[in-house]
Formats: structure tokens, C-alpha cells, sequence
């Protein structure tokens, strides 16, 4: 491994092509952190499969750009780090219409990062596989939890919601409704998990709403299933304009945003954009003063019948414009690399695995030992 932390000779040469600590990676595990991501973890690739990675390694401090793109929020990499995108020619693009017409005609290829402004990136969904282990009912209740939800004392899973929704969810809640306590600002209801089905759907959630997220397997369910889901969810933290035909929702988990635009594209077809939202800050609650994590947005426009703009979404997935891309900063970098597809979904987009040529070092392997050794 050793050797791939050189860099070649050969300014022509693939370098190593790297994204910054804390990038998003999914995973069938859920969401991670690029240095949380583990050898052996899948990760979808651009060809909508889930593959496992088979090496990482940390490529020291990097010079990285910040890439932004409709449902791309905080993409940090090198900038010839390369994304899978449909690149449209610079210059002479009139308007939003004809940049998606040049786009269409575009071969999707492995572009340099640094290059994709005004064009765009790629997001897959993976096949969809009804099993149908979950009712939708319990996938509604999960959907909720992940919203507003909490562990009690004995790791009960608790609901809260204000005093206006607590008549109507009791009522959703049926047979697995708990005790209900009513406290001066909002109600707790604890959820009767029959056979364990909440559990099992939520997953090994950490504790703290910040760290939230969908599990993975939700992203393969169903259209009538993967909306149970996401219904549950935005009638926690999400909201609907009629006017507007747009959904919103706000969390303090990007990770749990991520995973709600890959159900809105299964659901509604079409792509939702994630952004940063209110930054960290002290702010007072109900008279306490409390510090408050970052807060992160989604929105998505529902298709309208005579719309102009349709959303982009192609037989190969969803289309992501690049709006903007940021100058210079350093950053601590890792560098993962995927059996077969070479490639991965980070915050939002397809990026190319990094060019570790693990082939040479185990040609030698092989050459320079005898059979029988062990190798430390």
C-alpha cells in the first residue's frame, strides 16, 4: 500500500484523486463519513449497484474545491477529482432549457470536478426489491419517528408532537399506541413496537436527532412502500405548499435529508435540492439558552401539468445541475477504492473511485515471496 501514496512522474498520470474528511458516503450500512467507511462496506455505484470497497486510505492535507449542485450540498474534493456527469459545452448557453438540451445530447463520462460548472452530476437509485417485510402502516411509524422521535428511559420508542397533532396520531397509531403524557408544551406517546417491526426498520440509529438517518434498504422498497415512509416522515419535519406544489422539511442530519431526496426521486420522480440552512448558533428556547447545530433544508417541486421545466431525470437517473464551485481550501483527504464499478455516491452524487493500482503492489506480492510465507 505503501506504493500508492506516490505520486507519479508522469504529469498525464491519474494522481490521487481524493474527497475531504466528513463527505457523506452511502453505504448499505447507511450514511458515513468517507474515514468511517470501512473495507468490506458496499457502496452504490454508477451503475446502480452496491459493490464493496476494497481499500482506503488517508492521503494526508490536499488542496480541495466545495462543488454545488441542485440536492448536492457539501461536496469537498480535489479539484481533477472526477464526478459522473453529462458535461455541456462552456459558452453561448442561453438559458436553462437549452443547457438541459445540450446535456440530453451529451455521452455521460468521468469529467474533472473542477470543470462541471453549469453542467451536471448523476444520482442513482438502486432496483427496487419488494419483499414486502414491512407493512405500510409500520413503515409510516418509523417514517414519524425519524422526524420527531426519541429513546425514553428504557429505550421505549417515544413520539412528541404538539397538542393539535395528538388526537389525529393517536388515531394513526391503532393497536401500537402506548401511554400518552401530556406536558405544558407538547405530548409524548410511547410506541407499542409489536414483533419489533419499528426497530428493525429504524435500525442501529445513534442516539441524537443529528445523527438520524434512513436506513438504506428504504432507497430499494417500492413506490407505494418507499412513500408510507417518507409520508411518515414530512408529517414530522416536512410541510406542502399547494400553492407552490412543493415540498419542504428542515433537521439539523444532512444525512437524513440525503436519504429523503433518493425517496422523493423513487416516489414523486423528480429531484429535491438540500442546502445549508441556518448556521450553528445560541440561540433561546422557551427561556433556556440552548446551542443549536447547523440546520439543513430540503425542497422539491412536484410536477404540474404545462410546467416549462420538467425535471431531469433520464433513464440512468437524476440530472443535477452544478451551480457552483468554490475556490481553494486545504483539507484532509481518504481515497476508497470499489470492486469492479470504481465508483461511489457521496452528498448527493456519483464520483469516480480513486486510481490506487493495488494490481501493482500485489504482482510484486506474489513475485518476490515464496508460497507458505507469512506476510505481517
Amino acid at each position: 500500500e505503501t506504493l500508492n501514496v506516490q505520486q507519479s512522474r508522469d504529469p498525464n498520470a491519474e494522481k490521487h484523486l481524493c474527497l475531504a474528511s466528513g463527505s457523506s458516503v452511502l453505504t448499505q450500512s447507511g450514511f458515513k463519513p468517507i474515514e468511517l467507511v470501512d473495507v468490506g462496506d458496499s457502496v452504490l455505484t454508477h451503475k446502480g449497484r452496491w459493490r464493496p470497497v476494497i481499500a482506503k486510505i488517508n492521503t494526508g492535507v490536499k488542496p480541495t474545491i466545495r462543488l454545488k449542485a441542485h440536492g448536492v450540498p457539501d461536496l469537498w474534493l480535489t479539484p481533477d477529482h472526477e464526478v459522473w456527469g453529462r458535461k455541456v459545452p462552456q459558452g453561448g448557453v442561453p438559458n436553462a432549457v437549452y443547457a438541459r438540451k445540450r446535456a440530453k445530447k451529451a455521452v455521460p463520462a468521468w469529467e474533472q470536478a473542477q470543470c462541471m460548472l453549469g453542467s451536471y452530476v448523476n444520482l442513482k437509485l438502486p432496483k427496487i426489491k419488494d419483499t414486502r417485510l414491512y407493512s405500510n402502516d409500520d413503515l409510516w411509524i418509523a417514517g414519524r419517528w425519524l422526524g420527531d422521535g426519541h429513546f425514553g428511559g428504557r429505550d421505549e420508542l417515544i413520539l412528541s408532537c404538539g397538542h393539535h397533532e395528538t388526537k389525529e396520531l393517536i388515531k394513526k397509531l391503532g393497536k401500537r399506541l402506548g401511554f400518552v403524557n401530556d406536558t405544558n408544551t407538547a405530548a409524548q406517546i410511547r410506541i407499542k413496537d409489536l414483533g419489533g417491526k419499528i426497530r428493525e426498520i429504524i435500525g442501529n440509529v445513534c442516539r441524537g436527532a443529528s445523527n438520524k438517518q434512513f436506513p438504506a434498504f428504504a432507497f430499494s422498497l417500492p413506490v407505494d412502500q418507499a412513500k408510507s415512509l417518507l409520508d411518515g416522515y414530512l408529517s414530522a419535519d416536512g410541510s406542502f405548499n399547494e400553492a407552490r406544489n412543493r415540498i419542504s422539511a428542515t433537521s439539523i442530519s444532512k444525512n437524513l435529508l440525503l436519504g429523503a431526496a433518493l425517496l422523493i426521486q423513487r416516489v414523486y420522480g423528480v429531484s429535491a435540492s438540500v442546502f445549508p440552512g441556518r448556521p450553528e448558533r445560541e440561540s433561546v428556547i422557551q427561556g433556556r439558552s440552548v446551542h443549536c447545530k447547523q440546520d439543513w433544508s430540503l425542497s422539491a417541486y412536484l410536477t404540474k401539468e404545462g410546467q416549462r421545466i420538467k425535471p431531469f431525470l433520464l433513464d440512468d437517473g437524476a440530472w443535477k445541475k452544478v451551480s457552483n464551485i468554490d475556490s481553494t481550501e486545504d483539507r484532509e483527504t481518504w481515497c476508497l477504492k470499489v470492486e469492479e464499478d470504481e465508483s461511489f455516491t457521496a452528498e448527493g452524487c456519483i464520483v469516480h473511485n480513486c486510481p490506487m493500482p493495488l494490481n501493482i503492489t500485489n504482482r510484486a506480492i506474489v513475485l518476490w515471496s515464496n508460497p507458505g510465507d507469512v506476510l505481517w
